[in-house]
């Protein structure tokens, strides 16, 4: 940085210089002195007056010792050429100066436009690094500058030094010519002396020397005169430009001083235009910090929206899980029985594979054995089709028959109520007329007492076995309607098991107590469709809750007659997925009695439970009531009119046993339940050695449906 100080240095050696160039500015030459006889020399530069006034002293003196006026050339020119030298070198170092001054002028103005730069950059705080390194920037290159104007300065003085020495050097070589002229005029000074020999020649050299040096003398008072006004004027002109230097300095400053004032106001401007632009930006920013936050409190709201939805999405979801989970454990219930029958069909996959390999060891026998059960088999299917045709037709006739006989069962119950009315009547007419006989015989007995004691006795006793006998004859018989089974007849007891006209009470005891299935996966306890029928297959079981001995671990085991009470539970009706059609409309009846095996009887329990609803326990089903019955295992079940009723408002639930042929039957459930209508039978064989405690052999089961349309929809096992 230029200081106060470095300033007045550089003004100084300016100064200086311009005094050591010993001439006036601008590159003009010092003025000349003019000779005052043509001969005389053009006088120096007024730096080298008191130099060419000795010169021509002794330019003179050897004038005036030679008595010759003329000057050499070479001597005027060597002078002319070293006086150029010493202008154009004054020129030289005069310009350097002017433009060390401008340097320093340039390096006063750029130091000043630095510091208020700097000032500008402490007042702006938005812009204080970039101004402060745009100052010392700035700085440093005044720095430079100043160093440059130093360096110019210094390279000025030394160019003003060696001018100054070279025109010295031009002076002395002037001297040196004029000595060397003098020496030239003392020789010639000589020769004039060697040549003249007359007084008179020297006399009038010496006096037109003298004259000549008056002249001279003269003339260098003359041009003294002159240089000392030339120098003057030089002096005023170099005032006057120094005075003009220093107000277009003044003005430059003041330019200079103008243009920093308006860089400061445009920086101003710009730092002012800065700070908006800042506050503005600043604005921006805080109006988009408050609609981003109003956006995020918006997109708050949406998400705490969002989440409420899906909590209620949630709840809605569980409100079904639940509601699925609870359908989920009455599909559970209902698939229990399924899996149930499974394990049955499981036990019986093993006891088949069991009875594989027992055939597989016995091949050749087994083959036969297959081949004569194939064609058995075979006979018995056409036979048990003709079986069941027949029964069929039996059973057709039988419910017309009972029908029939239900008609006429009615009219002779209406006939019976009519005739025990009236019996009742004849009775109560008959009870008058025997109280009035009573009434007579006990006047005529008393009559008679006195004279026949004797008799008394034996009159009383009859009057109370007649009495006795009445009595007896007023019990209803066990068959009056308000006391019997519809379609009963009275009980016998046969000889067989079974026959044309029923079977007995063992026979019926092994229809309940036994499983349809004789093993796991039972072929006869599939059903499938007949009469061309576009239905599913169906599944059909009657069991009871307690075992076979044996039984357990899917195994069926053995059949023993049930013991005590126990619960004889069937359900049919049940779709075998996969097969025909499944969306036909076909229900599945469950129903449970309580069932007693006595010692000598079995008994049913007046109370079934049934349900078309497909309700896995059957015990959950609809309660149907009826009465006790107990049946002697060796009274006989009439068939086809032996009834078995339970009933529940317009809906029942019958039990009836049909004799089909020699030693077969069927034991058949009558449901009219709420939503269906059917007669589900099991098919029986009854072996020869039968006898209660043994089994009977299961030949399958049909099921036949009755529509609201009248029609009629059967299946059949195989």
């Amino acid at each position: 940085m230029l200081t106060k100080n470095n300033k007045l240095q550089i003004s100084a050696a300016v100064l200086l210089l311009l005094a050591g160039c010993g001439g006036g500015g601008g590159g003009s030459e010092a003025p000349k002195a003019v000779s005052p006889s043509p001969a005389a020399p053009t006088a120096p530069s007024s730096s080298s007056t008191g130099t060419t006034s000795g010169t021509t002293s002794n330019t003179a003196s050897a004038a005036t010792n030679s008595g010759t006026t003329t000057t050499d050339p070479a001597t005027q020119a060597a002078v002319t050429q070293a006086q150029n030298a010493a202008i154009q070198a004054a020129n030289q170092a005069q310009a350097a100066a002017a433009q060390a001054r401008a340097a320093a002028e340039a390096a006063a103005a750029a130091q000043t436009a630095a510091a208020r730069l700097i000032n500008q950059a402490n007042a702006s705080a938005a812009e204080r690094t970039a101004a402060q390194r745009e100052a010392a920037q700035k700085l440093s290159a005044a720095q430079a500058a100043a160093k440059a104007a130093d360096e110019s300065a210094k390279k000025a003085a030394a160019e003003a030094e060696k001018a100054k020495a070279s025109a010295s050097n031009a002076a002395s070589a002037e001297q040196n010519t004029s000595s060397a002229a003098a020496q030239a005029a003392a020789a010639q000074r000589a020769t004039a002396d060697k040549a003249a020999a007359d007084a008179a020649a020297a006399k009038a050299a010496a006096d037109q020397a003298a004259a000549q040096n008056a002249a001279t003398q003269a003339a260098a008072a003359r041009a003294d005169a002159a240089a000392q006004s030339a120098t003057q004027a030089e002096e005023a002109r170099k005032a006057a430009e120094r005075e003009a230097a220093a107000k277009r300095a003044a003005e430059e400053q003041a330019a200079a001083q103008k243009r920093a004032e308006e860089e400061a106001a445009r920086k101003k401007a710009e730092a002012e235009k800065a700070a908006a632009e800042a506050a503005a930006i600043k604005a921006r920013a805080e109006q988009a910090a408050a609609e981003q936050k109003a956006e995020e409190e918006r997109k708050a709201r949406e998400a705490q929206a969002e989440a409420e939805r899906k909590q209620k999405e949630a709840e809605e979801a569980l409100k079904k899980e639940r509601e699925e989970q609870e359908k989920q454990e009455r599909l559970k219930r209902e698939q229990e029985e399924a899996a149930r029958q499974a394990a049955l069909e499981k036990q019986a996959a093993e006891q088949a594979a069991k009875d594989a390999a027992e055939r597989q060891q016995k091949e050749e026998e087994a083959l036969r054995k297959q081949e004569e059960a194939k064609r058995e088999e075979e006979q018995q299917r056409l036979a048990q089709e003709e079986a069941t045709r027949l029964a069929k037709e039996k059973q057709e006739a039988a419910e017309k028959a009972r029908a029939e006989e239900q008609r006429k069962a009615e009219e002779a119950a209406a006939e019976e109520k009519r005739k025990a009315e009236a019996a009742a009547e004849e009775k109560r007419k008959a009870d008058a007329a025997a109280e009035a006989k009573r009434k007579a015989d006990e006047e005529k007995a008393r009559a008679a007492a006195a004279t026949q004691p004797q008799n008394n006795g034996q009159q009383n006793s009859n009057a109370e076995s007649g009495n006795q006998q009445q009595a007896k004859g007023d019990e209803p018989s066990p068959q009056q309607p308000n006391g019997a089974a519809i379609n009963r007849p009275n009980l016998d007891h046969p000889k067989d098991p079974i026959h044309s006209g029923g079977v007995n009470g063992a026979v019926l005891a092994a229809m309940l107590d036994q499983h349809s299935d004789s093993v796991l996966n039972d072929p006869q306890s599939i059903a499938h469709p007949l009469d061309g029928l576009a239905a599913p297959n169906l599944r059909s079981s009657q069991t009871r809750d307690q075992g076979y001995a044996g039984s357990g671990n899917a195994v069926i085991g053995n059949y023993s007659p049930a013991n005590g009470t126990y619960s004889y539970i069937t359900f049919n009706g049940g779709k075998v997925e996969g097969t025909g059609n499944n969306a036909f409309d076909v229900n599945q009846v469950s129903s449970e009695l309580q069932v007693t095996n006595g010692a000598d009887s079995v008994t049913l329990g007046s109370t079934l439970h049934a349900t078309d609803e497909g309700v896995f326990d059957p015990k959950d089903g609809t309660p149907y009531t009826g009465r006790t019955e107990t049946i002697k295992f060796d009274e006989s079940v009439a068939s086809g009119k032996h009834i078995f009723e339970w009933k529940n408002g317009a809906n029942f639930v019958q039990l009836m046993v049909m004799v089909t042929g020699e030693n077969t039957a069927q034991s058949c459930w009558t449901y009219k339940l709420p939503k269906t209508q059917r007669t589900y039978c099991n098919n029986w064989q009854v072996p020869a050695d039968f006898a209660h405690g043994k089994p009977l052999r299961h030949l399958g089961y049909s099921i036949e449906d009755a529509t609201a349309d009248g029609k009629k929809n059967r299946w059949a096992s195989k």
